[in-house]
């Protein structure tokens, strides 16, 4: 089981994501953030953090029909039941108008607040 430093108290999940990777190598980066691939997301005690900030995506989300198991912010919010953390979810993707295969280039259509 992935036990964090107990100073640590945000986790980020996706370090290898372009995004993440900027955002860890900022040159503000408060103390206290630990770092952890998608893939090894599922030996992770939630429940020894505070946030949680989520920079993965599920290939599988983007290339094919919608598919609970591919959303892995739900797969995310779903360890996160219960343990009082907080939640936040980083990305350009929802950006765009639903549709497969997304592409930087694609017409924007923000489909939130």
């Amino acid at each position: 089981m992935f036990r964090p430093n107990p100073k640590k108290n945000i986790l980020v999940v996706g370090k290898n994501s372009y995004l993440a990777r900027h955002f860890l190598s900022s040159t503000y980066r408060p103390s206290g953030i630990e770092a952890i691939s998608h893939d090894t997301s599922g030996s992770v005690d939630f429940s020894d953090f505070k946030v949680v900030v989520n920079f993965a995506c599920d290939d599988n989300y983007l290339t094919k029909p919608y598919d609970p198991q591919f959303d892995f912010d739900r797969v995310l919010l779903k360890h996160l039941k219960n343990t009082g953390a907080h939640y936040v979810m980083l990305s350009s993707r929802m950006v765009y108008a639903p549709a497969l295969n997304l592409i930087e280039d694609a017409t924007i259509s923000p489909q939130g607040d």
